[in-house]
């Protein structure tokens, strides 16, 4: 349906536009009012977590919430001893190699030298994009849960979803 599509890309575009002069007119505010949306959002997703899992209305979420990322921040920090043992394997290997260079060219030392430091500069640039490649996913990710539609409103004139206005 390319119509729809059409018009969706140009209500997006509408939007943006609306976002942008928002934000020109009125800086403060709208800095303002992002942080606040930040913090309904948050409220918003608490009483859908607690209503979702039948919790009770006291638990307290925040406590649950950073556990929970306690946990999931060790289990991503964590290295295991297999990973150590392959990096260094790794790093003796191309040492390895590069000396085998070095004796049966008889190679420039200094040349051998800086092939190793571009190597490790160059691991250390992909890690640095695989960095900002999951950063920019985990930013993604953000901005859709703030503009999750999870509780639908009721309005004087009966029931209206958020995804209507």
């Amino acid at each position: 349906n390319t119509g729809g599509e059409v018009q969706h890309t140009y209500n997006s575009a509408k939007k943006v536009g609306a976002a942008l002069m928002r934000y020109l007119r009125y800086p403060v505010l709208t800095r303002k009012y992002n942080r606040l949306l930040v913090q309904v959002r948050f409220h918003e997703l608490k009483f859908h977590f607690i209503q979702a899992n039948k919790l009770p209305i006291t638990m307290h979420v925040s406590d649950y919430l950073k556990r929970s990322e306690l946990h999931v921040l060790m289990k991503m920090v964590h290295i295991s001893t297999f990973a150590w043992l392959l990096l260094t394997a790794g790093i003796n290997l191309v040492y390895f190699l590069m000396g085998v260079v070095v004796y049966t060219t008889d190679a420039n030392h200094a040349a051998v030298g800086n092939s190793l430091a571009g190597f490790y500069l160059s691991a250390n640039i992909i890690f640095v994009v695989l960095s900002l490649i999951i950063w920019n996913k985990m930013t993604w990710i953000f901005n859709n849960i703030m503009h999750m539609k999870l509780i639908s409103q009721t309005g004087a004139a009966g029931n209206r979803d958020d995804d209507a206005a």
